[in-house]
């Protein structure tokens, strides 16, 4: 079951020890390259930045030889010092030099030294549990013989614990920016829509759930929310889901925010996470399928158990995910337009907001919520996301949207930035009253 296998490679790919490095460590990366190449250190903020160029790759073959547990046994051939750099999400891209378009990209989280006000927590874990370099995520098995996975899908007890190892390159970055910038030709497109289901409220294209790229999922459709931060000079630092765990200079901030896809958590999580809270905290779940999987860290990656209970889920997040909705995509209807979260926006009840940004997997009220406020709610015809909000005596708030798609609706709807400006200025108090987006009068 888990012994090792050879896997074909591909001409150029990468990967680092660990998903994240502190500023001034020295991010020491695995590459295998079939021919000379060129690398570069990519930065995400309101735009991709190139942050070093033409980095000269030697041809350097790794072994191909996987181990489902393990990972790769590379050896690391590129460091790159971090001591100019500053937090946020970075990009290692590698292309050959006489075919630029054979390339590959790994995702680099760069976290700060001195804990900022606002953190960012990608969803660090949720990537790798979608990874299925070598053949093997917690969605694909392609080397386990088909007799075996339909007996285990008649006896999910017997099914062996899935591991996700990081010592591998991720699948879905093969070739990852030309499918990213490919998917953002037209303005209108969010890049996550599936199919709208938008009672006729807007004119957004209906794009079939297949031309879909995983990236937009992943580290580029995390890329909207920092655009924000970036272009209104808010100050952040970027974390990983392991870093959340263990790392407790996190908590010293002044808001948390997890991003997009938070569905793997640990133990670990969920008790720093409670700490945090009770301690007078800002959270944002900005966010969709919010702590639906327990993982387990291990040296080399991930071990994956069951669903959570979803009245766990809901009375730590005020909402927790069913399927009813995937994928359909809709905006928000107000349901307490006069909440301090909605200050400036002008809205009456019933107002529609957040254009798209109810969809994909989204997350309901249920028993265990009983803590939380219901802010707006989905258009969706069935399993609308619902936002929510919890304010606790002791000044702290979690704030959760229910939705993957709710960042992208930042493209589209000003709305949706005057309501991230609100949650961060009520747990800052250092910005102005109001951001420069044209709110409707």
């Amino acid at each position: 079951m888990y012994q090792s296998y050879n896997v074909k490679l591909d001409n150029v790919l990468a990967f680092t020890e660990k998903i994240s490095f502190k500023v001034g460590d020295s991010i020491r990366l695995k590459i295998h390259s079939k021919k000379e190449c060129f690398g570069q250190l990519l930065k995400i903020e309101d735009s991709i930045r190139v942050i070093i160029d033409s980095i000269e790759i030697n041809e350097f073959s790794q072994s191909n030889i996987y181990n489902p547990i393990v990972g790769f046994a590379w050896r690391t051939n590129l460091k790159i010092c971090t001591d100019s750099l500053i937090s946020g999400y970075y990009l290692f891209r590698i292309y050959e030099k006489q075919k630029p378009f054979i390339q590959h990209h790994h995702p680099i989280i760069i976290t700060p030294n001195t804990p900022p006000s606002i953190s960012i927590v990608a969803s660090t874990n949720t990537w790798q549990c979608y990874n299925d370099f070598g053949g093997i995520s917690n969605y694909e098995d392609n080397i386990n013989p088909t007799y075996f996975q339909r007996i285990i899908s008649l006896f999910p007890s017997l099914k062996p614990i899935t591991y996700c190892p990081n010592q591998r390159p991720y699948s879905f970055m093969v070739n990852a920016e030309n499918k990213f910038n490919s998917s953002f030709i037209d303005e209108k497109n969010t890049g996550l829509i599936n199919e709208l289901d938008t009672f006729g409220i807007n004119d957004l294209p209906i794009i079939s759930y297949d031309s879909i790229s995983l990236p937009n999922q992943h580290i580029f459709g995390e890329q909207l929310l920092i655009n924000f931060l970036e272009k209104n000079n808010f100050e952040y630092g970027v974390y990983s889901d392991f870093d959340f765990a263990f790392d407790a200079e996190i908590y010293k901030s002044d808001l948390i925010i997890f991003h997009m896809h938070s569905e793997y958590w640990s133990q670990e999580m969920i008790g720093k996470l409670e700490s945090y809270c009770a301690n007078g905290g800002h959270v944002v779940f900005a966010s969709g399928n919010n702590i639906y999987r327990e993982v387990e860290f291990y040296e080399k990656g991930l071990k994956v158990y069951d669903e959570f209970d979803g009245y766990l889920t809901r009375s730590l997040t005020g909402t927790a995910y069913t399927e009813t909705t995937y994928p359909i995509n809709s905006s928000y209807k107000v349901n307490l337009p006069k909440h301090w979260v909605f200050k400036g926006c002008n809205l009456n009840n019933g107002d529609t907001i957040c254009i798209n940004g109810s969809g994909w997997e989204t997350d309901k009220m249920g028993h265990g919520s009983s803590k939380y406020k219901v802010l707006a709610t989905g258009l969706n015809k069935i399993g609308p996301a619902q936002m929510v909000i919890n304010e606790d005596t002791n000044g702290g708030w979690i704030f959760n949207a229910s939705s993957m798609t709710f960042t992208q609706s930042i493209q589209n709807d000003e709305t949706t930035k005057q309501l991230l400006f609100n949650l961060i200025n009520n747990s800052i108090n250092k910005y102005s009253d109001s951001i420069n987006v044209n709110l409707k009068q």
